[in-house]
């Protein structure tokens, strides 16, 4: 799903490990037009929804709404998965709370994959979900394809991949009481310049090792 039929047709000059043009894959059947709209007018379920809001001067701005997310987890599948990106560095502290709220109003099991960059992931999961084995998550290292990937994002043994994962206490903590992104009030998210370090810190309390370590192992 592309906005831009020109983007589409700059996928074969991407280069990047173990890369390959998706769009040449016999499986994939790509649409241009606006996600929201296709889902809207899709009756279909899916395994996966993911959604990358295009990038824009004053953020992601107006390309996001609330609603979006709602009507992911409605297409989803039982125990489906939805992924969703947040630049939190082009975005106002009290923005990237609001659309948190908005994404942990649609799905109750979600969390949020934080990194150093701040282009966090949220990602939810329709119902409870399964709990993984630690033997499943090692296997990841073990595959040439997924290791390389890995190793390739800095994420080489699974207590640094802990890192990335923020659990649902504190990311819900955080922004309890905070009025959510929705279609009725847009204007949540601004054309105001963001706050570096305003970002930073905010940022820091997500991926400080040793907390993040210890809510990755005591999540089911």
């Amino acid at each position: 799903m592309e906005i831009s039929k020109e983007v589409l047709q700059l996928a074969d000059f991407y280069s990047g490990i173990n890369y390959s043009n998706p769009l040449r894959d016999p499986r994939a059947t790509t649409f241009i037009q606006d996600g929201r709209f296709f889902l809207q007018a899709s009756p279909r379920q899916y395994d996966i929804i993911s959604g990358e809001p295009p990038r824009e001067s004053s953020g992601c701005g107006q390309s996001l709404h609330g609603g979006i997310f709602s009507l992911m987890n409605s297409r989803l599948k039982q125990g489906g998965i939805a992924t969703f990106w947040l630049p939190i560095n082009q975005l106002k502290v009290e923005e990237s709370k609001a659309i948190l709220r908005a994404f942990h109003n649609a799905f109750q099991n979600a969390s949020v994959w934080a990194s150093a960059d701040q282009e966090w992931i949220m990602m939810g999961i329709k119902g409870p979900g399964r709990k993984v084995k630690e033997e499943e998550i090692r296997q990841l290292w073990s595959d040439p394809d997924t290791g390389a990937d890995l190793r390739g994002i800095g994420v080489e043994f699974l207590n640094n991949w802990a890192r990335f994962r923020d659990g649902r206490r504190r990311d819900r903590s955080d922004h309890r009481g905070r009025r959510a992104l929705t279609d009725i009030y847009p204007k949540r998210l601004t054309d105001e310049p963001w706050n570096d370090q305003a970002n930073h810190r905010f940022a820091l309390m997500y991926i400080e090792a040793p907390s993040a370590v210890q809510r990755f192992f005591v999540l089911p």
